[in-house]
């Protein structure tokens, strides 16, 4: 059953990429680190609920679900978190940093 619940979510995402590039703000944000690595972020509300794509610097995609932080906004999928504060950005992976960078501009991807 957990198998079938998957395949159908991957079906989904694939069938209804549309919905979601329908719901995105201006496109992907870049976020720099100091030693040059950047992500892009993209924000998509859907219906009540937001959620992140994340492009790293290695071409790895990553979807994060809004969770409620005490400042800031924050995203997670259990393992990632992405924690917004201001212009600045860190992704974490578990409780360890992987990147932390500022904004540089609005890009569309």
């Amino acid at each position: 059953m957990k198998k079938l619940l998957i395949l159908l979510y991957c079906i989904l995402l694939l069938s209804g990429c549309n919905i979601f590039e329908d719901n995105m703000k201006e496109g992907f944000v870049t976020f720099r680190s100091t030693e040059g690595r950047q992500i892009y972020v993209s924000f998509i509300k859907f219906q009540s609920n937001e959620s992140t794509d994340v492009r790293l610097w290695n071409g790895d995609k990553l979807f994060l679900e809004h969770v409620c932080s005490a400042s800031g906004a924050k995203f997670s999928n259990g393992k990632f978190s992405l924690w917004f504060k201001g212009d600045e950005v860190t992704l974490y992976f578990d409780d360890e940093v992987l990147f932390m960078g500022s904004e540089v501009n609005k890009n569309k991807i």
